[in-house]
C-alpha cells in the first residue's frame, strides 16, 4: 500500500481505473481551466442524456440563462479559483426534456506544482428524496 499525497492510501490492483469510473452510477465531469468538458462519465451520460462525444471538448451542455446551470458554472468558478464546494442540490436539465434533483459537489483539480488546472464535479440523483407533486 501507498500513502497518497493528501494520506489516503492507494492499492496497485487488477481493477482498472478507467472501468471503474465508467461503472460508477454518479456522474463525473471534468472540466479544464478554460472551461472545456474533459471527463464526461458513462454515469453524467446515464443522469443526464448528452453524449460524451457530444460534450467532450465544449463547455458544459446548460444554456446560459438557465438558473440551475448557471448555478453549477458558479460552483465550478468557485473550484477554479482553488475552492472545494461542498454538496448542493441542484435541480438540473436532461438532454431529452425535463430535469433531474441532483446533489453535486465540485472540486479544484492541481497538478503536481499545486496550480488549479481544471475542476471535477460529481453528481448524484436525489430524486428519490424529493416529495411527490401534490404531496405535503
Amino acid at each position: 500500500m501507498d500513502a497518497g499525497q493528501d494520506g489516503g492510501a492507494t492499492i496497485a490492483c487488477a481493477i482498472d481505473a478507467v472501468a471503474c469510473l465508467e461503472s460508477a452510477r454518479d456522474a463525473v465531469v471534468a472540466v479544464d481551466d478554460r472551461g472545456r468538458v474533459t471527463l464526461w462519465s458513462a454515469g453524467a451520460t446515464r443522469l443526464f442524456g448528452w453524449a460524451a462525444d457530444a460534450v467532450l471538448g465544449a463547455e458544459l451542455p446548460w444554456p446560459d440563462g438557465d438558473p440551475a446551470g448557471d448555478e453549477f458554472r458558479a460552483l465550478q468558478d468557485l473550484a477554479r479559483r482553488g475552492v472545494a464546494v461542498g454538496v448542493v442540490a441542484l435541480t438540473l436539465a436532461r438532454h431529452a426534456g425535463g430535469s433531474v434533483l441532483v446533489e453535486v459537489a465540485v472540486d479544484p483539480v492541481r497538478d503536481d506544482t499545486g496550480s488549479v488546472v481544471g475542476t471535477c464535479a460529481v453528481a448524484r440523483d436525489v430524486e428519490w428524496r424529493a416529495p411527490a407533486v401534490g404531496d405535503a
